[in-house]
């Protein structure tokens, strides 16, 4: 959740004048904003500079990155009800070097865990269908109760791309593989079981063999909570809306938790304390990785971020 960004005026600096296609397409420059956190911030582990729309890329959607707006399809499934051009993901029309750049990664820092990550299907899938952020996934509902047929084909094509993705990843070196479904959290738990769950569960069964932790992270999951006590990934990673004792209690002791701190309060000055509230609700338990509940914001002071890890190395 501290991949490096707009917080970072070394980042700032870097991606001035680039855009994100460009600095993806760049092995060196990947390497030097994924190393950034950990040289700045002393986090514990490097994130892999990217961004999960861009194996969609690879299935022929049209992808471009708009200040002030994000990531924009303009061959949407909502433009485009026929899915016409899109394909099923194959690396080889994948034109971002996400496998040179691990494998550059891992030559030059070995001594850093580097976590790779994916989309989750049905955020992936939202953005497919809009064109655009669907939050509160307005557009994609539509799509699931009004052209099911589309809906599912559609889902199984990315859910089959993400494990691909993925596996890509961790053949390249990866310690870790996240899969950040962000906007999971807008469903009922009943359209969740009905019309997400299964793939999900697909997804998380075609990467358990590799050999490395899978980590779930999506926010709004409290609502969600006994949906994904079914799931068999190894790691949740929860926003800030739960006490992580409940989420412990209500998922039975079965994950390692991730998360928790409000990337909002992290850019106040009650930073520290809400740092350790956290800490003391999660106790002893040492299944737990400190972290923000979703991305670093970009008016976030880098010296509060080194405060929050330095006085999480000396908790205990």
């Amino acid at each position: 959740m501290r991949q490096a960004g707009r917080y970072l005026p070394e980042y700032q600096k870097i991606r001035s004048g680039r855009s994100i296609q460009e600095m993806c397409s760049d092995p060196n420059l990947i390497n030097e904003v994924t190393r950034q956190p950990v040289n700045l911030l002393g986090v514990d582990a490097a994130i892999i500079f990217s961004d999960i729309m861009v194996p969609l890329e690879a299935m022929g959607f049209d992808i471009t990155f708009r200040e002030g707006i994000g990531p924009v399809v303009s061959n949407s499934i909502k433009e485009k009800p026929d899915m016409g051009g899109i394909s099923s993901f194959d690396e080889k029309n994948l034109r971002y070097p996400i496998r040179e750049s691990i494998r550059k990664f891992r030559e030059n820092n070995p001594g850093i865990p580097l976590i790779g990550f994916t989309g989750g299907p049905v955020t992936l899938l939202s953005y497919a269908t809009k064109g655009s952020a669907d939050r509160d996934l307005e557009i994609t509902k539509n799509v699931m109760y009004t052209r099911q047929d589309t809906y599912h084909e559609a889902l199984d094509m990315i859910s089959e791309m993400v494990v691909e993705y993925a596996r890509l990843q961790v053949s390249a070196g990866v310690d870790a593989i996240q899969i950040f479904d962000s906007w999971a959290g807008s469903l009922s738990p009943y359209i969740f079981e009905k019309y997400v769950e299964r793939a999900l569960q697909g997804v998380i069964d075609e990467l358990k063999g590799s050999g490395i932790p899978l980590i779930y992270f999506g926010t709004g999951l409290s609502g969600l909570i006994d949906q994904i006590a079914k799931l068999n990934f190894d790691v949740l990673s929860m926003d800030w809306r739960m006490r992580l004792s409940k989420v412990r209690a209500a998922t039975r002791g079965k994950f390692i938790l991730q998360g928790n701190l409000d990337p909002r309060v992290a850019a106040t000055p009650n930073y520290l304390q809400e740092t350790k509230n956290i800490l003391e609700d999660i106790g002893e338990d040492p299944a737990y990785i400190f972290n923000l509940g979703h991305g670093v914001i970009p008016i976030t002071p880098p010296e509060n971020l080194r405060s929050i890890v330095n006085y999480v190395h000396a908790y205990r």
